[in-house]
């Protein structure tokens, strides 16, 4: 043979072995994607909770002073950052399990 092609090894893979790892990397993919949407879903659910925490914070209903209590103070006031700190301490905790 010309090229020397008579010396090259080619394995010879059958069809059902193929068709076996045709299936199994379908499966292995299959199980990645639905891994992988589970960590989307979470991560669209953080990001409403984080929306909904700076929504409050944005929201100039909470910095007016129709709305101050008996004590004189807004909505704003009373939380003296408390729902900022959760959330930045709740990102830090994610965060910080991602790089495990």
């Amino acid at each position: 043979m010309a090229g020397g092609l008579e010396n090259r090894h080619v394995p010879v893979i059958s069809e059902a072995n193929h068709r076996a790892y045709l299936l199994s990397e379908y499966d292995r993919l299959t199980s990645e994607i639905e891994s992988n949407q589970v960590v989307i879903q979470e991560w669209v659910e953080e990001n409403e909770r984080l929306t909904k925490v700076l929504g409050w914070y944005a929201d100039k209903d909470n910095y007016d002073p129709v709305h101050l209590d008996t004590f004189g103070y807004i909505p704003i006031d009373k939380d003296e950052g408390k729902r900022a700190m959760a959330a930045l301490s709740h990102i830090e905790r994610i965060t910080n399990l991602s790089q495990i």
